[in-house]
């Protein structure tokens, strides 16, 4: 992830715990690229809206 997000280290040994702890990280760096790039959209969209109605 290029975006620590105040992570610093892993607290728990071994990959299954190391994988648990990651998952809930992933999630949410996911879920704030989905929510960014829909704002985007929606904004793209009112623009295009906007100059076909100028027309």
């Amino acid at each position: 992830m290029t975006n620590n997000n105040k992570f610093n280290r892993f607290t728990h040994w071994g990959i299954e715990k190391v994988e648990m702890e990651f998952l809930p990280m992933a999630v949410g760096h996911n879920f704030r690229k989905l929510v960014s790039n829909r704002a985007k959209t929606a904004q793209t969209k009112t623009k295009s809206t906007e100059n076909i109605a100028k027309k």
